[in-house]
């Protein structure tokens, strides 16, 4: 299974994920574009692909940038209409409604060409790296999670659906009734060891640049 041979952390406005192949890199959501000017210290010379973890705007804000240098930008397939149709999306939206659980005020303000959708329980090759895709519906409707091999490892890309060192966000939305199945309390769950690192999406700006060394194990 290809592999990256790193993987590093840039702070935007989310934390972007780069991994390297050689000269190449794929990123995991893409915040402002800010990591287009980093690719030097990151020691990249193209990045070739970005694949997006759900449709919230500071996650996705620098997308158009990433379209006209030519990267690929995959989506969710839940969430496809979100970048391809966004001015009939925010026409139809209210924006004094607060029980709006589709969270559409966050959305991208403009549309943008994107190369397709992820394949959801399957593997796929970006840029050269195998990455599994695994839906985890939970902070939005259609939001995955992207496993990827770097150094031997099995690292899990879970954007917002965790939050800092392990902390789950919304997590009433994983309790009770959902889509017609009982799920298990998140206060009754029995702690189970993860096998594969977790990056999550974090505070974003404000932890530092570039941070190699963030990966932590779960339980």
């Amino acid at each position: 299974m290809p592999s990256a041979d790193d993987v590093t952390r840039v702070a935007d406005t989310c934390n972007v994920w780069v991994l390297r192949r050689g000269g190449d890199a794929v990123c995991v959501d893409f915040g402002s574009g800010r990591v287009l000017d980093l690719l030097g210290e990151l020691g990249v010379e193209r990045v070739t692909d970005v694949l997006v973890t759900h449709f919230h705007r500071d996650g996705v804000q620098g997308l158009r940038r990433a379209a006209e240098a030519g990267i690929r930008i995959w989506v969710p397939p839940v969430e496809q209409d979100f970048f391809t149709d966004t001015a009939d999306l925010w026409a139809r939206t209210r924006l004094e409604n607060d029980y709006d659980m589709l969270q559409t005020r966050f959305a991208p303000l403009e549309s943008v060409a994107v190369d397709g959708t992820v394949a959801e329980y399957r593997t796929r090759a970006y840029g050269g790296i195998d990455v599994f895709t695994l839906p985890t519906p939970g902070h939005t409707p259609g939001s995955v999670t992207y496993l990827a091999e770097v150094g031997g490892r099995t690292v899990a890309f879970t954007g917002d659906l965790l939050y800092g060192p392990g902390a789950r966000r919304g997590a009433r939305r994983l309790s009770g009734r959902h889509c017609g199945a009982r799920a298990t309390r998140p206060d009754r769950r029995r702690p189970r060891r993860r096998r594969c690192a977790v990056r999550a999406a974090g505070r974003g700006a404000g932890d530092g640049d570039v941070n190699r060394s963030c990966t932590q194990e779960q339980e």
